[in-house]
């Protein structure tokens, strides 16, 4: 039978490792290449002799190369420890009539046994041994109740207890791939069509093909690349690697009929050295950086990005929320599509089902759900989320709408680390806003100077380790904080102050308990260090180099909840902006004007007492320039310091074009030999009006 005709076999295998091994060698005997994975190498395959009718081994880590491929068998044992990312990619990657088995040992012994992988989550100086998982349960009980979920094919669900005695069946041989499997479904067929009429009617062109694990993108794309190569048209491919595209090349061979290879660029290349063609295929696109897909958009007049969106490659589920919109914002015409009858194996798979409800990784975009609750914030964390995870669900649900790096990891963060605790905002029995809170803070005195030198990093404490080891300052050490590490608000709820209400809620819940200093460290906005400047957070740190997912810098922002520590704070921010207005003349980071204004923008009163005001004479010679004929060049020094002055006091809107120009002359991005006017006496004309403006509102 077909894979696409068959569910996947799922079997929970708990007893020894070498009872389990076993039982994955004789249930799989009749498939292709099976393949064991685990957080560290198993003792069986420490020799070669041994390891050679063994099957193929995969550290976790290494998992991410079966994107793009299917496999007939895994065993994906967790006896060690659980990567909820890799398990999404594994359990995605076995084909219909195929197996994917979890090894455990005995159940109790394996709830007490220290997870190798729980290190990832845990902040100094916590470690694997002397912390609870409590993922571990919520896993355990999800399998635990296989046999009562509501499952189409029970019969492809078992979970054995091995012993001595125990006699398992090799599971049949997967039937050989036939002309059949090489046709596209009606769905398939149909969004092949409308790719090609988008691609071939426009003269630029992106198409955003984007579905669930095994629903047949790449055989797709490999038909598609032959027809239109067919057609004489230039097409190249580019993924993370190039065995990722192997299940693609396989279909373009059979329907190509030139007999021409396919040609695969890697991404850096064709950004380096870019090469004409008629079109550029994307496949697993998400696990490129967000950074990257940006510029081959822009290289490439005709473009197809195709990718799953679990959230698990690098660029997260940004794939399909943030860069959808960069898409949308250059005005290409743009195609989305999505796949969603499996083709890999039968519909209504009860591995996929149990694996979704497990991870939420297909949460609906829409916040439908009811609760009990009105109007109360709460909060949840550590053992209390074992009698909370409708809670959870609908939290993943929000994070997921909003935050572009959320990935199946990410559950086990949230509930496995002591210092995180997630808050819930509610309203009419809905869940508005989401916060997620990780304490940092005080640091050892025995760690600040191997900090302050560079020799240590402590995991976690993010916020004091970075004003420490980046900044010089020693007395962020001496303070407790809690960094808002996520915060999202359902989007029908968005503009209404759900968000606000509850950053207020939580600084009360902070003083309660003694914390000095409210933070938050996310991708440099200029709307979203509005946000925050308006609910008093002050910015102490700028990021030297662009975060890999994002394609932005990072900024730190922090509020003092006492007079010592909002005067300390706003010496921080201070110190910040002295610096941060000459690195920005020096030009040494790729800045927006719109960002420069929201970072220079002084938000309290005593901030500005301490910072310059401009000299009388300053002002005397930018009025010599605007109402006589002072040359612009003889007073760029006070035009920089008066401008930056009026930045800090927010006098300048970064949502107004005319106040663009200000920040931008302010910088040295404009002169009277580099400017966007027509002549230099409309420059100077312009720049005199809008001088003159700012200078009434000081």
């Amino acid at each position: 039978m077909h894979a696409a005709q068959q569910h996947r076999y799922f079997y929970i295998l708990i007893g020894s490792i070498e009872a389990r091994l076993n039982a994955f060698q004789a249930l799989s005997a009749n498939l292709h290449s099976p393949i064991v994975t685990s957080t560290h190498s198993l003792p069986f395959y420490s020799s070669t002799e041994e390891t050679l009718n063994l099957p193929i081994y995969y550290p976790f880590k290494k998992l991410p190369l079966l994107l793009g491929q299917t496999n007939e068998a895994i065993l994906f044992d967790v006896e060690d420890g659980i990567c909820s990312n890799s398990f999404a990619i594994a359990s995605g990657t076995v084909k219909g009539g195929g197996l994917f088995a979890i090894g455990l040992p005995d159940t109790v012994h394996w709830l007490k046994k220290p997870d190798q992988e729980l290190a990832k989550y845990l902040p100094w100086p916590l470690t694997v041994e002397s912390a609870t998982s409590y993922f571990k349960h919520y896993f355990l009980h999800e399998l635990m109740s296989l046999p009562h979920c509501n499952m189409n094919n029970s019969q492809a669900v078992m979970i054995v207890r091995l012993n001595s005695n125990t006699k398992l069946t090799p599971l049949d041989r997967i039937s050989s791939k036939t002309y059949q499997d090489f046709l596209l479904t009606e769905q398939q067929q149909h969004n092949l069509n409308l790719t090609k009429e988008h691609l071939t009617k426009n003269k630029k062109a992106a198409v955003m093909m984007t579905a669930h694990r095994g629903r047949g993108k790449s055989t797709l794309l490999g038909v598609m690349i032959a027809e239109l190569a067919s057609q004489n048209w230039n097409i190249a491919v580019t993924a993370p690697r190039k065995e990722a595209i192997r299940t693609l090349n396989m279909h373009y061979e059979t329907h190509q009929s030139q007999n021409t290879p396919l040609p695969f660029f890697p991404a850096d290349q064709l950004i380096l050295y870019p090469v004409a063609l008629d079109c550029l295929v994307v496949d697993e696109a998400a696990a490129f950086p967000i950074p990257v897909l940006e510029k081959l958009l822009s290289i490439y007049p005709k473009i197809v990005f195709s990718s799953t969106n679990h959230g698990y490659e690098i660029g997260g589920r940004g794939f399909g929320i943030r860069f959808l919109n960069s898409i949308k914002q250059s005005n290409i015409p743009l195609l989305e599509c999505t796949l969603e009858q499996p083709v890999r194996w039968k519909d209504h798979d009860p591995l996929e089902q149990w694996v979704d409800q497990l991870l939420f990784l297909y949460p609906n975009s829409d916040n439908e759900e009811q609760t009990n609750i009105t109007d109360k914030t709460l909060s949840v964390q550590s053992n209390q989320w074992l009698e909370s995870m409708h809670f959870l669900r609908l939290g993943f649900r929000l994070l997921v709408s909003a935050h572009y790096q959320t990935s199946p990891n990410d559950i086990r963060w949230l509930m496995d680390d002591p210092s995180v605790s997630t808050w819930f905002r509610f309203a009419s029995s809905k869940l508005i806003s989401i916060a997620v809170v990780t304490q940092e803070g005080p640091i050892d005195n025995d760690l600040i100077q191997p900090i302050l030198e560079g020799i240590r990093r402590p995991r976690g404490h993010l916020l004091p380790q970075s004003l420490l080891a980046h900044e010089g300052w020693l007395s962020a050490a001496d303070f407790s904080y809690w960094r808002i590490s996520r915060i999202a608000t359902d989007i029908a709820h968005q503009r209404q102050g759900g968000a606000s209400q509850l950053l207020s809620d939580i600084e009360v819940a902070a003083k309660k308990q003694n914390i000095d200093i409210l933070c938050t460290s996310f991708s440099a906005q200029p709307e979203l260090i509005k946000f925050w400047q308006k609910n008093g957070f002050h910015v102490v740190r700028l990021g030297n180099s662009k975060d890999q997912a994002s394609g932005s810098y990072s900024v730190m922002m922090v509020k003092g909840l006492s007079h010592l520590t909002q005067m300390q704070t706003i010496e921080w921010h201070g110190n910040f902006q002295d610096n941060f207005y000459i690195t920005s003349l020096l030009g040494q980071q790729s800045l927006s004007s719109q960002l420069i204004m929201a970072l220079l923008k002084v938000t309290t009163k005593a901030e500005q007492e301490l910072h310059y005001f401009r000299e009388e004479k300053d002002k005397q010679d930018i009025a010599l320039f605007i109402e006589r004929h002072r040359p612009l060049s003889s007073i760029q020094p006070q035009l920089t310091r008066f401008l930056i002055h009026i930045m800090k006091q927010g006098k300048l809107d970064f949502t107004l074009p005319s106040h663009l120009i200000l920040c931008d002359l302010a910088f040295g991005r404009i002169s009277e030999n580099t400017h966007p006017f027509q002549s230099k006496k409309h420059l100077l004309q312009s720049i005199k009006e809008r001088l003159a403006e700012a200078i009434k509102r000081v």
